[in-house]
């Protein structure tokens, strides 16, 4: 019986090479009988082997991204959870909190601006400024001169060009007192080639004057001021042509016509 077996498998071996010889053969005869099915479906047999074959791998993409964000919501997190173990009372806050971060997409281009804005509303308030925009119904002229430019498109006194004037220029002779036009705080205090001497000042949520090309500036950043009360001499510091006032009124991002909140003198214009 073993002697059998052995004999069958002799036979299949023997087997094998005819068949693939005879196929081959019969492959080629139609081949060169110039049947172009037959090469057609060798070809396609032939590239189903190939893909059966290899692989290549998609890159992954954006990983990096998402592990940053997902680090970056983790880190909000645990920072709220800590605020609320040192303020219990916020709690309410932070579950409204905790609920925003899970259930929108971080926009991280937002993100400084969010955070200041979560750190103003934690502060106490500025009891110097206005709690509205109710002072733009009481302000103080700035100097007791007339306007000699006005808000709006003009031909610039010093290049010649057509350009925006974002305030008001107030005639008054240099070393004329200026005044502020409303309580408030001086937020920013400098010097820049076209303003030269300023000073920036907040008086409600989003109201600021502006009061530029001075002499010289008596607060300093983070003074509070009263209305009225003098803060700065006229000058003729960065790009001017003469002595005077430049005087601007901002609603936020908004530029507003000082004219329109202030009775100015009316006297003739003049450069």
């Amino acid at each position: 019986m073993h002697k059998y077996n052995q004999g069958c498998s002799k036979s299949v071996n023997l087997l094998q090479p005819l068949s693939y010889f005879l196929s081959s053969h019969h492959i080629l005869y139609h081949l060169k009988k110039g049947d172009k099915n037959m090469e057609q479906v060798y070809r396609r047999r032939s590239e189903r082997i190939s893909q059966r074959n290899t692989y290549s791998a998609e890159p992954i993409t954006g990983y990096k991204k998402n592990v940053i964000a997902q680090s970056f919501i983790c880190l909000l997190l645990f920072l709220v959870c800590l605020f609320v173990k040192t303020q219990p009372e916020k709690k309410p806050f932070a579950q409204n909190a905790i609920q925003f971060i899970l259930e929108n997409n971080t926009d991280f281009a937002a993100i400084p601006h969010q955070i200041r804005q979560l750190i103003s509303s934690l502060m106490p308030a500025d009891q110097n400024l206005l709690p509205d925009k109710s002072v733009l119904t009481s302000l103080v002229i700035p100097a007791d001169a007339s306007i000699t430019s006005p808000f709006g498109l003009r031909t610039h006194p010093t290049d010649g060009a057509e350009k925006f004037h974002y305030g008001v220029d107030i005639g008054a002779p240099e070393g004329e007192k200026i005044k502020c036009a409303a309580k408030g705080k001086a937020v920013e205090v400098g010097q820049s080639n076209e303003y030269g001497n300023y000073i920036l000042v907040q008086h409600a949520d989003e109201i600021y004057t502006l009061y530029a090309h001075c002499q010289t500036v008596l607060p300093q950043s983070g003074d509070e001021i009263q209305a009225g009360q003098v803060i700065a001499t006229v000058g003729a510091t960065g790009n001017v042509t003469g002595p005077h006032l430049h005087f601007e009124l901002r609603n936020g991002d908004t530029y507003l016509d000082p004219a329109e909140f202030i009775a100015f003198k009316k006297e003739n214009s003049h450069d």
